[in-house]
Protein backbone atom coordinates (compact mmCIF):
# COMPACT_ATOMS: atom_id res chain seq x y z
CA UNK A 1 0.00 0.00 0.00
CA UNK A 2 1.56 3.44 -0.96
CA UNK A 3 2.17 5.30 2.07
CA UNK A 4 0.81 8.79 1.05
CA UNK A 5 -2.65 6.91 1.24
CA UNK A 6 -2.23 5.30 4.25
CA UNK A 7 -1.18 8.01 6.25
CA UNK A 8 -2.09 11.38 4.07
CA UNK A 9 1.56 12.27 4.33
CA UNK A 10 4.73 11.39 2.62
CA UNK A 11 7.83 9.61 4.31
CA UNK A 12 9.59 13.07 4.07
CA UNK A 13 6.67 14.87 5.68
CA UNK A 14 6.86 12.12 8.38
CA UNK A 15 9.89 12.83 9.25
CA UNK A 16 10.06 16.44 9.05
CA UNK A 17 6.50 16.65 11.62
CA UNK A 18 7.99 13.64 14.02
CA UNK A 19 10.93 15.71 15.87
CA UNK A 20 8.20 18.36 16.89
CA UNK A 21 5.84 16.01 18.79
CA UNK A 22 8.17 14.73 21.48
CA UNK A 23 7.32 11.17 20.98
CA UNK A 24 10.62 10.02 22.86
CA UNK A 25 8.51 11.58 26.01
CA UNK A 26 5.72 9.07 25.70
CA UNK A 27 5.28 6.32 28.77
CA UNK A 28 3.88 2.89 27.06
CA UNK A 29 2.31 0.69 28.52
CA UNK A 30 2.49 -3.50 28.44
CA UNK A 31 6.10 -2.45 27.59
CA UNK A 32 5.39 -1.82 23.80
CA UNK A 33 8.62 -0.22 22.59
CA UNK A 34 7.41 1.49 18.96
CA UNK A 35 9.88 3.86 17.65
CA UNK A 36 8.55 6.87 16.59
CA UNK A 37 8.11 6.77 12.89
CA UNK A 38 5.99 3.47 13.77
CA UNK A 39 4.11 4.71 16.08
CA UNK A 40 3.57 7.87 14.09
CA UNK A 41 2.32 6.05 11.19
CA UNK A 42 -0.29 3.89 13.40
CA UNK A 43 -1.68 7.03 14.34
CA UNK A 44 -2.18 8.10 10.68
CA UNK A 45 -3.11 4.66 9.38
CA UNK A 46 -6.07 4.33 11.82
CA UNK A 47 -7.13 8.07 11.53
CA UNK A 48 -7.23 8.34 7.52
CA UNK A 49 -9.79 5.46 7.45
CA UNK A 50 -11.83 3.54 9.54
CA UNK A 51 -9.70 0.73 10.04
CA UNK A 52 -9.72 -2.36 12.47
CA UNK A 53 -6.54 -2.96 14.37
CA UNK A 54 -5.97 -6.27 12.51
CA UNK A 55 -5.79 -4.65 9.40
CA UNK A 56 -2.87 -2.54 10.74
CA UNK A 57 -1.37 -5.93 12.25
CA UNK A 58 -0.70 -7.18 8.92
CA UNK A 59 0.54 -3.93 7.86
CA UNK A 60 2.89 -3.39 10.88
CA UNK A 61 3.83 -7.20 11.21
CA UNK A 62 2.71 -6.78 14.96
CA UNK A 63 -0.28 -7.98 16.92
CA UNK A 64 -3.82 -6.03 17.36
CA UNK A 65 -3.80 -5.62 20.57
CA UNK A 66 -0.03 -3.94 20.40
CA UNK A 67 -1.11 -1.83 17.53
CA UNK A 68 -4.50 -0.75 19.65
CA UNK A 69 -2.00 0.27 22.78
CA UNK A 70 0.18 2.06 20.70
CA UNK A 71 -2.69 4.44 19.21
CA UNK A 72 -4.15 5.00 21.93
CA UNK A 73 -0.83 5.90 24.07
CA UNK A 74 -0.03 8.97 21.02
CA UNK A 75 -3.47 9.78 20.84
CA UNK A 76 -3.53 10.45 24.68
CA UNK A 77 -0.15 12.09 24.41
CA UNK A 78 -0.96 14.58 21.78
CA UNK A 79 -4.50 15.72 23.23
CA UNK A 80 -1.99 16.03 26.66
CA UNK A 81 0.38 18.32 24.54
CA UNK A 82 -1.60 20.44 22.24
CA UNK A 83 -5.03 20.18 23.99
CA UNK A 84 -4.80 23.88 24.99
CA UNK A 85 -3.29 25.02 21.90
CA UNK A 86 -6.12 23.77 19.46
CA UNK A 87 -8.07 25.38 21.54
CA UNK A 88 -6.72 28.95 21.15
CA UNK A 89 -3.28 28.95 18.80
CA UNK A 90 -0.49 31.57 20.88
CA UNK A 91 0.01 32.88 17.17
CA UNK A 92 -3.14 34.85 17.06
CA UNK A 93 -1.63 38.14 18.43
CA UNK A 94 -3.18 41.84 17.43
CA UNK A 95 -0.49 41.52 14.03
CA UNK A 96 -1.34 38.60 12.48
CA UNK A 97 -5.39 38.93 13.04
CA UNK A 98 -4.78 42.63 11.31
CA UNK A 99 -2.65 41.11 8.66
CA UNK A 100 -6.05 38.27 8.14
CA UNK A 101 -8.31 41.34 7.87
CA UNK A 102 -6.29 43.09 4.86
CA UNK A 103 -6.12 39.81 2.98
CA UNK A 104 -9.90 39.83 3.33
CA UNK A 105 -10.68 43.09 2.44
CA UNK A 106 -8.23 43.09 -0.41
CA UNK A 107 -9.89 40.07 -1.38
CA UNK A 108 -13.12 41.67 -2.11
CA UNK A 109 -14.42 41.02 1.44
CA UNK A 110 -15.77 43.76 3.88
CA UNK A 111 -13.44 45.91 6.21
CA UNK A 112 -12.83 44.47 9.17
CA UNK A 113 -13.34 40.99 9.69
CA UNK A 114 -10.42 38.59 10.28
CA UNK A 115 -12.23 35.28 10.62
CA UNK A 116 -15.20 33.17 9.99
CA UNK A 117 -16.56 31.24 12.91
CA UNK A 118 -19.36 28.65 12.95
CA UNK A 119 -19.87 25.50 15.07
CA UNK A 120 -20.03 21.64 14.26
CA UNK A 121 -22.28 18.99 14.91
CA UNK A 122 -20.06 15.67 15.72
CA UNK A 123 -22.51 12.60 15.42
CA UNK A 124 -21.34 9.23 17.13
CA UNK A 125 -22.76 5.92 18.22
CA UNK A 126 -26.00 6.36 20.48
CA UNK A 127 -24.28 5.92 24.19
CA UNK A 128 -25.96 3.53 26.67
CA UNK A 129 -24.74 6.59 29.39
CA UNK A 130 -25.29 10.45 29.39
CA UNK A 131 -27.88 10.52 26.23
CA UNK A 132 -29.06 13.52 26.99
CA UNK A 133 -26.00 15.09 26.99
CA UNK A 134 -25.05 13.97 23.66
CA UNK A 135 -28.32 13.89 21.57
CA UNK A 136 -29.42 16.81 19.35
CA UNK A 137 -32.90 17.03 19.04
CA UNK A 138 -32.73 19.22 15.68
CA UNK A 139 -30.42 17.00 14.42
CA UNK A 140 -32.25 13.93 15.92
CA UNK A 141 -28.57 12.41 16.26
CA UNK A 142 -26.43 11.61 19.49
CA UNK A 143 -22.59 13.86 19.53
CA UNK A 144 -21.03 16.51 20.52
CA UNK A 145 -20.28 20.28 19.67
CA UNK A 146 -17.35 22.29 18.54
CA UNK A 147 -16.89 25.95 18.04
CA UNK A 148 -14.44 26.91 15.20
CA UNK A 149 -12.37 29.38 14.17
CA UNK A 150 -11.10 29.53 10.19
CA UNK A 151 -8.08 32.03 9.32
CA UNK A 152 -8.32 32.93 5.35
CA UNK A 153 -4.46 31.08 5.80
CA UNK A 154 -7.06 28.01 5.71
CA UNK A 155 -5.95 27.20 9.46
CA UNK A 156 -8.20 26.07 12.21
CA UNK A 157 -6.26 27.97 15.30
CA UNK A 158 -9.35 28.00 17.50
CA UNK A 159 -11.05 24.78 18.30
CA UNK A 160 -13.21 24.59 21.30
CA UNK A 161 -15.20 21.70 22.95
CA UNK A 162 -17.01 19.72 23.28
CA UNK A 163 -20.04 20.83 24.67
CA UNK A 164 -23.16 18.98 24.63
CA UNK A 165 -24.85 17.96 21.16
CA UNK A 166 -28.25 20.05 22.01
CA UNK A 167 -26.34 23.79 22.60
CA UNK A 168 -26.72 26.18 19.54
CA UNK A 169 -23.96 28.24 18.84
CA UNK A 170 -24.24 31.08 20.61
CA UNK A 171 -24.34 29.46 23.94
CA UNK A 172 -21.12 27.63 22.86
CA UNK A 173 -19.81 31.15 22.07
CA UNK A 174 -20.75 32.72 25.57
CA UNK A 175 -19.62 29.49 27.32
CA UNK A 176 -16.19 29.71 25.64
CA UNK A 177 -14.88 33.03 27.00
CA UNK A 178 -14.01 33.26 23.57
CA UNK A 179 -15.16 37.22 23.47
CA UNK A 180 -13.34 38.14 26.88
CA UNK A 181 -10.09 37.01 25.01
CA UNK A 182 -10.42 38.36 21.79
CA UNK A 183 -10.93 41.88 23.87
CA UNK A 184 -8.09 41.47 25.14
CA UNK A 185 -6.26 41.03 22.57
CA UNK A 186 -7.60 44.04 20.82
CA UNK A 187 -7.39 46.33 23.59
CA UNK A 188 -6.07 49.88 22.51
CA UNK A 189 -5.98 48.89 18.89
CA UNK A 190 -8.85 49.03 16.26
CA UNK A 191 -11.71 46.62 16.77
CA UNK A 192 -11.77 43.71 14.38
CA UNK A 193 -14.67 41.80 13.63
CA UNK A 194 -15.65 37.87 13.51
CA UNK A 195 -17.85 36.65 11.06
CA UNK A 196 -20.63 34.34 12.02
CA UNK A 197 -23.87 33.31 11.00
CA UNK A 198 -27.11 34.76 12.33
CA UNK A 199 -27.10 32.67 15.05
CA UNK A 200 -24.09 34.81 16.71
CA UNK A 201 -26.82 38.16 16.90
CA UNK A 202 -26.36 40.89 20.03
CA UNK A 203 -22.50 39.78 20.41
CA UNK A 204 -20.11 42.53 20.69
CA UNK A 205 -17.09 41.62 18.25
CA UNK A 206 -19.46 38.95 15.86
CA UNK A 207 -20.68 40.85 12.79
CA UNK A 208 -23.69 38.70 11.33
CA UNK A 209 -26.08 39.09 8.51
CA UNK A 210 -29.18 40.94 8.34
CA UNK A 211 -32.49 38.97 9.50
CA UNK A 212 -34.43 37.96 6.11
CA UNK A 213 -37.18 37.94 8.14
CA UNK A 214 -37.23 41.56 8.11
CA UNK A 215 -37.73 43.79 4.93
CA UNK A 216 -34.10 44.91 4.31
CA UNK A 217 -32.28 47.05 1.84
CA UNK A 218 -30.51 45.96 -1.40
CA UNK A 219 -27.61 47.04 0.28
CA UNK A 220 -28.29 44.97 3.06
CA UNK A 221 -29.23 41.70 0.72
CA UNK A 222 -25.57 42.71 -0.94
CA UNK A 223 -23.88 43.04 2.65
CA UNK A 224 -25.49 39.37 3.60
CA UNK A 225 -24.71 37.92 -0.24
CA UNK A 226 -20.80 39.07 0.02
CA UNK A 227 -20.83 37.14 3.84
CA UNK A 228 -22.44 34.26 2.64
CA UNK A 229 -19.36 34.06 -0.05
CA UNK A 230 -16.97 33.67 2.18
CA UNK A 231 -18.56 31.56 5.08
CA UNK A 232 -18.06 29.23 2.68
CA UNK A 233 -14.47 28.83 3.89
CA UNK A 234 -15.83 27.11 7.40
CA UNK A 235 -17.54 24.09 5.82
CA UNK A 236 -14.49 23.42 3.56
CA UNK A 237 -11.94 23.65 6.53
CA UNK A 238 -14.37 21.11 8.49
CA UNK A 239 -14.64 19.43 5.19
CA UNK A 240 -11.12 18.97 4.83
CA UNK A 241 -10.35 17.30 8.24
CA UNK A 242 -13.16 14.95 7.10
CA UNK A 243 -11.90 14.04 3.82
CA UNK A 244 -8.21 13.41 5.22
CA UNK A 245 -9.05 11.41 8.44
CA UNK A 246 -12.94 9.17 7.91
CA UNK A 247 -11.96 7.78 10.76
CA UNK A 248 -14.24 10.51 12.12
CA UNK A 249 -17.08 10.30 9.35
CA UNK A 250 -18.61 6.65 10.18
CA UNK A 251 -20.54 7.67 13.62
CA UNK A 252 -21.56 3.52 13.98
CA UNK A 253 -18.09 3.60 14.97
CA UNK A 254 -17.23 6.32 17.03
CA UNK A 255 -18.53 4.75 20.74
CA UNK A 256 -18.21 6.95 23.57
CA UNK A 257 -17.40 3.73 25.99
CA UNK A 258 -14.90 2.60 24.20
CA UNK A 259 -12.68 4.82 22.58
CA UNK A 260 -11.80 8.84 23.18
CA UNK A 261 -14.13 10.16 20.30
CA UNK A 262 -13.27 13.69 21.48
CA UNK A 263 -9.61 13.27 21.12
CA UNK A 264 -10.13 11.64 17.83
CA UNK A 265 -11.53 14.64 16.06
CA UNK A 266 -9.22 16.71 18.28
CA UNK A 267 -5.97 15.07 16.75
CA UNK A 268 -7.08 14.91 13.32
CA UNK A 269 -7.75 18.28 13.19
CA UNK A 270 -3.97 19.26 13.93
CA UNK A 271 -2.80 16.67 11.78
CA UNK A 272 -5.30 18.85 9.14
CA UNK A 273 -3.29 22.10 9.96
CA UNK A 274 -0.28 20.38 9.93
CA UNK A 275 -1.00 19.05 6.08
CA UNK A 276 -2.24 22.76 5.08
CA UNK A 277 1.16 24.34 6.49
CA UNK A 278 3.00 21.97 4.08
CA UNK A 279 0.27 22.47 0.59
CA UNK A 280 -1.71 25.13 1.61
CA UNK A 281 -5.37 24.83 0.44
CA UNK A 282 -8.66 26.68 -1.44
CA UNK A 283 -9.22 28.98 1.33
CA UNK A 284 -5.64 30.32 1.23
CA UNK A 285 -5.66 30.50 -2.35
CA UNK A 286 -8.48 32.07 -2.73
CA UNK A 287 -7.37 34.73 -0.32
CA UNK A 288 -4.11 35.10 -1.41
CA UNK A 289 -2.42 34.30 2.03
CA UNK A 290 -0.07 31.78 2.57
CA UNK A 291 -0.54 29.49 5.35
CA UNK A 292 2.73 29.63 8.23
CA UNK A 293 5.10 26.70 7.54
CA UNK A 294 5.24 23.70 9.87
CA UNK A 295 7.95 24.76 11.65
CA UNK A 296 5.83 28.06 12.52
CA UNK A 297 2.95 26.33 13.52
CA UNK A 298 4.28 23.41 15.79
CA UNK A 299 7.64 25.22 17.14
CA UNK A 300 4.85 27.55 18.50
CA UNK A 301 3.23 25.30 20.12
CA UNK A 302 5.66 23.18 21.38
CA UNK A 303 7.34 26.18 23.31
CA UNK A 304 3.81 27.10 24.44
CA UNK A 305 3.07 24.09 25.77
CA UNK A 306 6.53 23.89 27.66
CA UNK A 307 5.63 27.12 28.69
CA UNK A 308 2.16 26.28 30.44
CA UNK A 309 3.77 23.07 31.96
CA UNK A 310 6.47 24.83 34.01
CA UNK A 311 3.81 27.36 34.84
CA UNK A 312 1.34 24.62 36.13
CA UNK A 313 4.46 23.12 38.23
CA UNK A 314 4.86 26.22 39.90
CA UNK A 315 1.08 26.92 40.71
CA UNK A 316 1.35 23.19 42.01
CA UNK A 317 4.50 23.91 44.40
Amino acid sequence: MNIANLCRFTKDEIRLIIPYLDLDSIIWHCRVKPSPETAFCILLGRLSYPRKEAALAALFGRSASWISIVFLDILQHLQHRYHRIIHWHPMLMYTRIQSYAQSLHQAGGLPGIWEFLDGTFRPICRSTENQKFYYSGYKKLHGFKYQAIVTPDGLIPSFIGPFEGKMNDQTMFISSELEEILLQILHGNELLYLYGDSEYSSLYTVITPYLRRYEISSSERQFNLELSRDQISVKQAFGLVTNLWKANAFKILLRSQSMPVAALYEIALLLSNCFTCLHDNQISERYNIKSPSLKQYLIATGLYYLSLCKRDKINAN
